[in-house]
């Protein structure tokens, strides 16, 4: 872990400090803590964005004490700013994308003025000579309108064939409207706080993100990246045994398989990772023992 790298007062005297954690080129992680008054923790949020090394993010608070975490994301050059209320629950997260991307290697500065408007500047370019850029963003502060609090839909990768859900906790004036969408476009009849996709295919991966709206306005979440990947079938082959080995061979189809054993089907210990060929495990004088192979999508 760095040493802190920002510290916040808010209007009730709590310290919000910024923390960044090293996990070896070329990805740092970052988190968010709260303390109270007397030094006790009140929240810490780890942030899903990732940076570069050294880059740490900006962070500010407004008149509400509420905290704004800015991050420029590392694999597409994207500015990610969130807000979160005093209790630490998410209220809303937006990404920005110039014509000049922003640099990746700089923290940037980060605003908020008090007409609740949200502004983060950074340079544009990597190497060469770049322009200062600026953005903002509007909030709608009017009373009453949805928001939507705690996790936002996760991006995950699966295999087809599973079940895949997405949900979200939102508050304001009732009722409340909800409408799930895929890359912008809303899906029929997934109009509920959660969203329960069976059976998942190829064509089922995109974008997705949830409209919340009611008499006073809307909100729309941040965008959860489904990725459903083809995983092929295998099968173990040419299985041999004696009294002290397991001799087999996995079809793995180019795959990396993970081997576990068990001798009670209920207890399973992780042996090595498997891309193919004879493999001879040892039975350690077993009277029995149950072999299973597993992939990540």
């Amino acid at each position: 872990m760095y040493p802190p790298n920002s510290l916040l007062v808010d209007g009730d005297g709590n310290l919000v400090v910024g923390l960044s954690f090293w996990h070896g080129a070329p990805l740092d992680t970052h988190e968010t803590v709260k303390f109270g008054t007397n030094g006790n923790l009140l929240w810490e949020i780890p942030h899903t964005v990732f940076s570069e090394i050294n880059v740490t993010g900006a962070r500010a608070l407004d008149k509400f004490s509420n905290v704004y975490f800015a991050m420029i994301r590392n694999y597409d050059h994207k500015l990610i700013v969130s807000k979160y209320d005093p209790a630490g629950r998410q209220i809303w997260s937006v990404e920005h994308d110039p014509s000049e991307h922003w640099s990746i290697y700089q923290n940037g500065a980060l605003r908020v003025g008090l007409d609740q408007d949200v502004t983060f500047a950074a340079y544009g370019g990597e190497w060469t000579d770049s322009t200062l850029n600026f953005a903002t963003f509007l909030q709608n502060t009017t009373d009453g309108r949805p928001i939507i609090h705690g996790e936002q839909p996760r991006s995950r990768r699966v295999a087809s064939g599973e079940t895949v859900h997405f949900d979200v906790t939102a508050d304001g004036l009732a009722p409340l409207h909800y409408q799930w969408r895929r890359d912008g476009l809303g899906l029929l009849d997934a109009t509920n706080s959660a969203l329960v996709l069976t059976n998942v295919t190829t064509s089922d991966s995109g974008r997705y993100s949830v409209l919340v709206t009611n008499s006073a306005g809307c909100s729309v979440s941040t965008e959860g990246l489904l990725t459903v990947v083809d995983v092929p079938p295998f099968r173990f082959e040419r299985v041999q045994v004696t009294s002290n080995t397991v001799t087999f061979t996995l079809t793995v189809g180019g795959w990396l398989y993970w081997i576990e054993t068990s001798t009670n089907l209920a207890d399973w210990s992780p042996l090595f990772g498997y891309g193919g060929g004879p493999t001879i495990i040892s039975k350690s004088n077993q009277p029995r023992l149950f072999l299973r192979a597993w992939t990540y999508p």
